[in-house]
């Protein structure tokens, strides 16, 4: 599904505690190049908590982080006895916007897709409006050839 999503529109897959599992390459054009990252940094929270480099593309980070922390416990009420989970919210859709060092300031909005099998993975895909100024934006973020869409390792 990822796949065919298509070039246009960045998305993503994430696992348990917002591990990054896969992505498309205006993802990675979007949000930071996973595939340069070690696998153990390829974690959205982590991302947006502790990378400079990402947090700064967030321009609403407060919201962006209540977010995360809110994804994150999600998790642990599924999983109370996980060591890696230190503290519960879904959010399925939304406004997400984002100054790209490349593109600038971009609003996307964004559906969160759960796997109706297997509620321990989900779909993130952006999404500009048709004819706004971050359409053209993202088209020109598709044009960048030397990003390449991956999928992480099993831990």
């Amino acid at each position: 599904m990822l796949h065919a999503i298509g070039s246009a529109t960045p998305a993503f897959v994430l696992g348990r505690r917002m591990d990054i599992l896969a992505w498309n390459a205006l993802a990675a054009a979007l949000i930071t190049d996973f595939a340069a990252l070690p696998p153990r940094e390829r974690n959205l929270a982590r991302l947006v908590l502790l990378n400079d480099d990402v947090s700064r593309r967030y321009p609403d980070r407060e919201l962006v982080v209540r977010n995360t922390v809110g994804f994150l416990r999600l998790d642990l009420g599924r999983h109370p006895t996980d060591p890696q989970l230190h503290t519960v919210r879904r959010k399925r859709f939304g406004v997400k916007r984002f100054d790209h060092p490349d593109a600038g300031r971009l609003e996307l909005d964004y559906e969160t897709l759960y796997h109706p099998d297997d509620d321990e993975q989900l779909l993130i895909v952006y999404s500009a409006k048709p004819g706004s100024p971050a359409e053209e934006k993202l088209r020109q973020l598709a044009s960048v050839k030397d990003r390449s869409p991956g999928v992480a390792p099993v831990r």
